[in-house]
């Protein structure tokens, strides 16, 4: 998808000369992409419905707020199913509502949305489970990467399978936000800090446990934010396993401040929801920032002093590197990669983005207990990060040493 955009857009790399420029967005549960598009996509002829909150199995509908959801196959599910999937969506809707407020879980104007469920297509990430497909619209680059011409609405809700959290997560998108956020920390930061809340059991212990490790929680302590236009230009976080830590990083960081300030999403979702209703199309990262300043009066010292909030290449060395072995739990982690800010001016815009250190084969080495050299291939590394299980022989070595073989 994003080769076709270079096709079309007749770019190299990651730079480009940037006007005005569609783009269709796409959230999905673990990753969320904006896709440049060389041709529009027909947004179905439906008729706003009232506001109100029913579910009709018989209607293959469900109206939650002021969206009305209707299942575009419905003959590919059975009764049974899709009343399962009508009330686990109405639980996490009134889920949501309870804890961000009625306001926020408005939509600015009544619409209605397919449900497609089943295989999710064109998603970067195979394990993505949801994801809410947005409507086209045109936009100009400002010194934070874009402003939208129109406001992004709903086109449909794609589901893999009926999990609650799931839906929740993809309902923060929907509803909550409901348009561009240019920031991936306070987009999906927010919408897994919400899930992870609402839905303790969702929380991934295995990567969250990682941050535990002092050397791996300050190897992401500096700046990886970045914005969905940025990544459509081939900037931000190219490797799916970097990107995923990031926002468990980002998820951490932003429940902290919720023990602090357990009332803070509701206001800052409450305002952005005002924000909208008066007319405004998309929000910068300096857009959120002013929101959560205005919200809170703890916010600003402590959002300056989240490093892990900045962006890619803002105020950090440009390469970074780290190689851990953590023998309790025979896990070994490798990030490589070099961190370049963007640049802006003379109608020219290049992401802020990754770049690896060294392209190649990654290769762990060690002493067994007899002095013998072994040496195993990671095989899941993709040239920025890699976390591998190891095997006994390897964590129990005397010494290790890992190398990026080209």
């Amino acid at each position: 998808m994003l080769d076709r955009m270079s096709d079309c857009e007749k770019q190299e790399g990651v730079r480009g000369e940037i006007s005005r420029r569609k783009f269709l967005s796409i959230t999905g549960l673990t990753l969320f992409s904006v896709l440049t598009a060389c041709k529009g996509i027909k947004e179905p002829d439906l008729e706003p419905q009232p506001s109100k909150a029913v579910e009709t199995v018989e209607k293959n509908e469900i109206i939650l707020g002021n969206v009305r959801f209707f299942l575009k196959n419905p003959s590919s599910m059975s009764k049974e199913k899709k009343a399962e999937l009508f009330e686990t969506m109405s639980r996490a809707y009134n889920k949501l509502e309870g804890y961000l407020g009625k306001e926020a879980m408005t939509h600015p104007e009544s619409i209605s949305v397919p449900i497609e469920y089943g295989a999710i297509s064109e998603v970067w990430d195979g394990d993505a489970l949801g994801r809410v497909v947005m409507s086209e619209e045109e936009g100009r680059t400002t010194e934070d990467g874009i402003e939208l011409l129109e406001r992004l609405r709903p086109v449909k809700l794609q589901l893999k399978s009926i999990v609650e959290d799931n839906i929740a997560h993809e309902f923060v998108h929907l509803f909550a936000q409901g348009t561009a956020l240019f920031s991936e920390s306070f987009f999906e930061g927010h919408a897994y800090a919400i899930q992870s809340t609402l839905y303790p059991s969702s929380r991934d212990e295995t990567l969250a446990n990682l941050f535990a490790e002092d050397d791996i929680n300050e190897f992401f302590d500096y700046g990886l934010d970045f914005n969905q236009y940025d990544f459509s230009l081939k900037g931000g976080i190219q490797s799916p396993l970097l990107r995923r830590l990031a926002l468990v990083k980002w998820e951490i960081e932003w429940k902290e401040f919720l023990n602090m300030e357990p009332d803070f999403l509701r206001n800052f979702y409450t305002e952005l929801s005002r924000q909208k209703n008066e007319g405004k199309k998309s929000f910068s990262k300096s857009d959120l920032i002013g929101i959560g300043n205005g919200v809170s009066n703890a916010f600003a010292d402590w959002y300056k002093n989240a490093e892990c909030f900045k962006d890619i290449g803002e105020s950090e060395p440009k390469s970074r590197y780290l190689a851990r072995l953590i023998k309790d739990k025979g896990l070994l982690f490798v990030g490589a990669f070099d961190a370049h800010p963007k640049v802006t001016g003379g109608g020219q815009y290049t992401p802020q983005f990754l770049s690896p250190i060294a392209v190649g084969k990654l290769k762990m080495r060690v002493l067994g207990d007899d002095g013998a050299p072994q040496e195993l291939i990671v095989t899941n590394w993709d040239n920025y990060s890699a976390l591998a299980k190891i095997p006994e022989e390897f964590v129990n070595g005397s010494e290790f040493q890992v190398q990026i073989v080209e």
